[in-house]
């Protein structure tokens, strides 16, 4: 039986090789596992938070696609 690849495209904010996380009063810059993820669908969000990002740390902010592929762990 063939499996079914899973492809997830998320938006994330990058500020240099560091990420941010979107906080009730602003946002933390913080490591990959911490950083607040959008769906495509709702890239308005993002752009919010990396217009926030930019009003204080306008160097090196962006906003950048992870590609999260789900497949079969074994070993």
């Amino acid at each position: 039986m063939k499996q079914v690849k899973k492809m997830i495209e998320l938006l994330v904010v990058k500020v240099g090789d560091e990420y941010v996380r979107a906080k009730d009063t602003g946002f933390e810059i913080t490591k990959m596992d911490k950083a607040s993820v959008f769906p495509v669908a709702e890239s308005e969000q993002a752009e919010k938070l990396l217009s926030d990002v930019q009003e204080s740390s306008p160097e090196g902010a962006g906003i950048f696609m992870l590609r999260i592929e789900e497949v079969p762990y074994g070993k």
